[in-house]
Formats: C-alpha cells, structure tokens, sequence
C-alpha cells in the first residue's frame, strides 16, 4: 500500500481469472521470456461499469520478483508514463501470482505487420516514418528521466486502431541510477539482432543499448526486413546490418528500401535521413553513438547526417564483426550538425 500509488487500480486474482475465461488459451495473445499476455475483458475504473479490453501480463516464476521488487516496479512504470508508453491500468499480487493490466493495442504489435500474421500494405511509407518518430519520442522520454529500456525491438513496439506506435514490454526496464546516483549493474539481456555488442562484455547498463536497438528497430522498417533472417540463400545478406552496411560501401544504398513502399519526392531524402541515422545508431563503439535527443531531433527535422564511406571497425573489446584490427571512428555525428 506504500510502494504501489494510490491512483493505480489493484485487481483480485479472480477478477483477472474471470476477465481471460480462466487463462484460456484462446485468449493468449503473446508470450515473453518471462510471461504470457492475455486478452482480457475488465470494468473500468471509475466510470459507469462499462467494459474494456486489456491485456494481462502474467508473469512466471522466472520473471515473478519479491514483492517489493514488484511493488518499485510497478511505481516506476506509473512514475514513467507518457503518450507513446502503452499505459499501466492495474496490477495484482495474489496467490503467488504477479501479473500488470496494460491497454490493449487493437492492431497488435510491429512485428505482427511487417514479419507476420499483419498486413503488411498498412505500413505505408508515411506511416512507418511515423512509428519511428513515436518510438524515438518514447525512449527521448526514458532516458531523460534517467531509465533504459533494454528491450527495443519490433515486436515491443504496440500498434493502436489509428497505427500510432507506443512501446511496450516494460519487463527489462531498470533505472539507470538509485537514490543515490550510483550506477546499477544487471546481467546482460536483450534479443540477438537488436542487442549492442558491449552487452556481451559489460553487465553495466547504458543508454546507447537503447540507441543501438533503436538503429536496428529502423533498419527493419527501412527495408521490410528481420535484423538476422538464416533461411536467405546468401550469407552476406543474412545480418542485416552487414548487408545495408555493403550497399553503402558499394554506392547502392537506396536499394536496401522495401519495394513494398510507395516513396517519391521528400520521401525520398527522409529516408536517406533515417538509413544513415541508423547506421549511425549502430555503430560498434557505444561513444559513437547518438544521444536519443539527438536522435530525435535528427528524424524530426529530416536532417540527412553525413555517413563514412566505409564501415567503422576497430579492435577491441566490444568487436562482433570480426573486422580487420584498426582504428576508423566516425566523428561526424555531433550535437553540431543539428
């Protein structure tokens, strides 16, 4: 009753049973590392009575924390809310269950559309440009308060009936700081693809993680594509980053685009803004990266920064690619060409 805030409904462990048909498989509608979401029917708090889907996140053993660490949590999400964070509606702790109410997005998640059971042709040009702006704006906003998500990626991001973004899965997130300023540290985390390199020799989480599954998250919108995909025939183009990575190298970067989107006019160099940003985003060395204001201000304003002719590699410590041993940095984003 201290740690949850007072305006953040608790819901009974029969209500949340009763609301999902008692967990019926039929009404899961996602499963995570450490839990599985359900669609779900509740009354909603503080009106007439009427009805409202939700979507319960019920956590497992693995992912089912002491409760006081539950109960922080669940203040920490409230403390964080913001227009492009799907909303926290509730949560329960009862008979050894742990589960959080969140609103329930109608058009599922990004990876559903541009991968999966979706339509694809409802992600135009326009709107994908869209999503990233309202990801971008999401993370813009955990970071300035000083937290990182750790989990970035397609199919976190949420889809309302109208396809604006918010971001979701809440279940990596950490403050970065304490109380009293001193750094956390956390095992490493986060899905292949999306995941930087260093989180592979540091269990120290920053800021630049996020930057760097940002980067990926817009290279998949930008070409219609899964950051790692094993079933294409050619190696080379299997890693998505390596394969954008060789067209620019090669001159050819306007070909990684998704056939599938209609771009003419400005539409065109917004894209040329958002491929070099990304590339930007993904740059091996955490340093290097942008900040997420930064990052935003880059997309919002369309501003094309300029790109290295070839791709940075070094020999060091957070090295993936296995590149040639050398020194090649790139300095050229700063907060100077915004």
């Amino acid at each position: 009753d201290v740690l949850v805030p007072a305006a953040m409904p608790r819901y009974t462990y029969k209500e949340l049973w009763k609301a999902t048909q008692g967990f019926h498989h039929k009404a899961r509608v996602g499963r995570g590392g450490f839990s599985v979401v359900y669609k779900g029917r509740l009354k909603q708090a503080n009106t007439d009575g009427s009805m409202c889907e939700v979507a319960i996140k019920r956590l497992n053993k693995e992912g089912l924390r002491k409760s006081d660490e539950f109960f922080l949590e669940i203040k920490m999400i409230n403390t964080l809310q913001h227009p492009r964070l799907v909303n926290l509606k509730g949560w329960c702790y009862e008979k050894g269950e742990a589960m959080l109410v969140y609103q329930f997005m109608s058009n599922g998640s990004l990876a559903d559309h541009l991968f999966g059971k979706g339509n694809s042709t409802m992600l135009t040009s326009e709107i994908r440009v869209e999503i990233l702006k309202g990801v971008a704006e999401a993370l813009n906003h955990l970071h300035a308060a000083g937290a990182v998500h750790r989990d970035v990626k397609a199919a976190n991001v949420l889809l309302t009936s109208d396809f604006k973004a918010m971001l979701g899965d809440f279940g990596l997130l950490r403050l970065l700081k304490d109380d009293n300023h001193i750094t956390q540290t956390m095992t490493a985390a986060g899905t292949p693809g999306y995941a930087a390199p260093e989180l592979l020799f540091t269990r120290t989480p920053t800021d630049k993680v996020d930057v760097f599954s940002y980067g990926a998250l817009a290279l998949e919108l930008a070409c219609g594509r899964r950051v790692i995909d094993p079933r294409l025939d050619h190696p080379e183009e299997r890693m998505l980053l390596d394969w954008v990575w060789s067209k620019h190298e090669s001159g050819a970067l306007p070909s990684v685009l998704d056939p599938r989107m209609d771009i003419s006019g400005e539409m065109e160099t917004m894209w040329r803004c958002i491929l070099h940003l990304a590339l930007h985003c993904c740059h091996p060395i955490p340093e290097e990266r942008p900040q997420m204001h930064e990052v935003l201000d880059t997309i919002l304003h369309g501003i094309v920064v300029p790109l290295d002719p070839s791709r940075p590699s070094y020999h060091g410590p957070y090295s993936s690619w296995g590149q040639t041993p050398s020194i090649q940095m790139s300095s050229s984003f700063t907060p100077k060409t915004l």
